[in-house]
């Protein structure tokens, strides 16, 4: 009896020493961001990264499918919904200031983001990332629209490389001779016929296209140059061209044209306006089978004004002799 109990003790013990041994899980790694914006573009944010002050929204859609077909069906974020991400100091690090988000042990996770995080409309998912009916007006000439899109697998942070969504327009403004006397001034300039609304789209988490659509109907004018002063352009031969008001963000679309209202004023004259309708072709440009404004690129387009002096060639002519008939002065 005592052998039994002694081999029923040990039966015990080691049962008890089986269940106390440690099973090694999947450790979580918090998920993070590095925000850069892509080179050789000129916007209004320009430079290679973004600034510690800088904010951006996140969605994330979670997978285990390799083209991610089960995400695209449900049509809605899953993982991250509209994340605010900005720089976390203390941690050097970019992520959410509230809230920590981890990496899935198992899949793999397709993020888009947003800047700015203040002014993104309504997003909404339509067979890809859309945002509708997305509106330029001189209320959103500050805002440089911009997306980044990654898939992840685990790592210290994620890349997001930004690129711009918008065209960039500016305008320059020189003269080819030194005028005397003479002063020219522009007052405004009207974008004729443009399309100030459309929707961006970026399809397809796994081939992923970006792109505007709706944006063919341009019916609509744009003066956002129209200025309280007008901008005298220098009149002295060789004198760099200056840049005429803000640069501008239009949506991309067709090449449009603008109207350009300018004063000729000179000694002792009336100041006379005029108004020249300019095709804004790029194609006038380094390519010339370009017609459209593309996702970020900025086009420069230079006013040259001349103007053709007033000379004159004086000459005399002889008198000639009339013979009329003669009158009695009685």
């Amino acid at each position: 009896m005592k052998t039994l109990k002694y081999f029923t003790i040990l039966a015990v013990l080691g049962l008890t020493a089986c269940t106390q041994n440690e099973i090694d899980t999947p450790e979580l790694n918090e998920v993070g961001f590095n925000a850069v914006v892509r080179k050789n573009t000129k916007a209004i944010i320009t430079g290679g990264t973004f600034t510690e002050d800088l904010k951006f929204k996140v969605w994330g859609y979670y997978t285990q499918e390799s083209d991610f077909s089960d995400v695209e069906a449900t049509a809605a974020p899953n993982f991250m919904k509209g994340v605010e991400i900005s720089y976390i100091e203390n941690e050097d690090k970019w992520r959410n200031a509230t809230n920590h988000y981890y990496w899935p042990n198992q899949g793999k996770v397709g993020f888009y983001a947003f800047y700015p995080e203040t002014t993104v409309p309504a997003f909404a998912w339509n067979t890809g990332a859309t945002i509708a009916n997305y509106a330029i007006s001189p209320n959103t000439q500050e805002t440089d629209l911009m997306y980044a899109y990654n898939v992840g697998p685990e790592q210290d942070a994620l890349p997001m490389v930004f690129n711009h969504a918008l065209s960039q327009i500016e305008f320059r403004y020189q003269t080819n001779d030194t005028y005397a006397d003479a002063t020219v001034k522009i007052n405004s300039i009207t974008f004729k016929n443009v399309d100030l609304t459309a929707d961006f789209n970026h399809n397809s988490l796994a081939a992923p296209t970006a792109g505007w659509s709706k944006n063919t109907d341009q019916t609509s004018d744009y003066s956002y140059y129209a200025q309280t002063s007008a901008a005298a352009v220098e009149t002295a031969q060789g004198t760099p061209a200056a840049t005429y008001g803000a640069p501008l963000l239009f949506i991309p679309q067709t090449a449009a044209t603008a109207d350009v209202v300018f004063t000729v004023s000179m000694l002792n004259t009336d100041d006379i306006e005029y108004t020249f309708n300019i095709a804004l072709n790029p194609a006038t440009a380094n390519n010339a089978t370009a017609t459209e404004w593309l996702m970020g690129k900025k086009y420069i387009y230079t006013l040259n004004f001349k103007l053709d002096e007033i000379n004159f060639a004086p000459s005399i002519n002889d008198w000639v002799e009339v013979q009329v008939s003669t009158v009695d002065m009685e």
